[in-house]
């Protein structure tokens, strides 16, 4: 972010501290700058872990400019989870395998051994079912301080490591519990029936719903809907809870070139999405209607009792 975006920004609403990637001093004992300073270097993953490592802050909430908090982020500071170890990571949607050619070769690359370093960082609970993503995650720079130094050595090397790991995310190893739900758009013919050939509606994703420990929304990270200038924000129909990552590998999975580090397979499902956006049939979806959330029961008891109707999600969402 240049200096003028800076004022800008603080003028507007101040009091806000930027940081120009651009002038502030390289760490010599990195590798080389020029090396690492390929073109729009600051606007890419390495720029995300600079970024975060120059914070002047004891603790730093990383978001992306397409993840909009949906609740105070202040209350993941009194987070159990954060509290204990230091850090709050969110799932991705998928996992990699644990055997991944890819993964072990990204641990090579960096002067680790894969199975021995994800035995320490599950700490005896097994490997870790989904990746994180790293649209917002939250860091505690003085626990951590050596973490953040590590992980902006190793995105130095992103030229290389990109090409086995997605991005910066990859880097960050530990997973914060609770699924990602889904946001969704409605589109006529993305949704390709396997059997017949024949294209249909479906809802395509739009972005990842983050939930906090006690499985409140705490962010939209709009994934496959970036914002920009003069963009189209597609309208967001359909929002879901925790999806599982078994539903995910059903409907959402697709073989396409650039994603088979992830998928090794289209989704195991009776449709996938065309050319490749992952979309689900409506009939994927259940909406649950309480018309009265806490309805007193009928029954002569101190209890109660909750009325609730499954509707398919048919003809787009109501």
């Amino acid at each position: 972010m240049d200096n003028a975006t800076i004022a800008a920004l603080r003028r507007r609403w101040g009091p806000i501290v930027g940081i120009n990637l651009d002038s502030m001093p390289w760490p010599s004992h990195h590798r080389a700058k020029e090396v690492v300073q390929q073109p729009n270097w600051n606007q890419g993953f390495f720029g995300k872990v600079m970024s975060l490592t120059a914070s002047s802050f004891a603790s730093a909430l990383l978001l992306d400019a397409d993840s909009m908090p949906l609740a105070n982020p202040e209350g993941l500071l009194d987070d159990a989870s954060f509290e204990t170890t230091g850090n709050l990571f969110f799932p991705d949607f998928w996992s990699t395998p644990a055997n991944s050619q890819q993964r072990s070769l990204a641990y090579d690359m960096v002067g680790l051994e894969h199975d021995e370093a994800q035995a320490l960082l599950t700490a005896g609970k097994g490997r870790l079912q989904r990746d994180t993503e790293s649209g917002q995650l939250l860091f505690d720079l003085v626990k951590h301080a050596d973490v953040a130094e590590w992980a902006l050595w190793i995105n130095s090397f992103g030229d290389v490591l990109y090409k086995a790991l997605w991005g910066d995310k990859d880097t960050y190893s530990m997973a914060f519990a609770v699924p990602p739900g889904a946001a969704l758009t409605w589109r006529n013919s993305s949704l390709l029936v396997k059997a017949t050939q024949q294209k249909t509606a479906g809802w395509q994703l739009a972005g990842m719903l983050q939930f906090d420990a006690a499985g409140q929304p705490a962010f939209l990270h709009r994934t496959m809907n970036k914002f920009s200038w003069g963009g189209e924000a597609w309208h967001l129909g359909l929002i879901t809870g925790p999806l599982p990552l078994r539903w995910v590998n059903y409907y959402l999975s697709h073989d396409a070139q650039w994603v088979n580090y992830y998928l090794s397979q289209d989704a195991q499902g009776p449709t996938v999405g065309v050319p490749y956006d992952y979309v689900a049939p409506a009939s994927a979806f259940v909406q649950w209607h309480i018309p009265q959330p806490l309805a007193r029961s009928t029954a002569q008891t101190d209890g109660w009792a909750v009325g609730q109707e499954e509707v398919g999600c048919k003809d787009g969402f109501r």
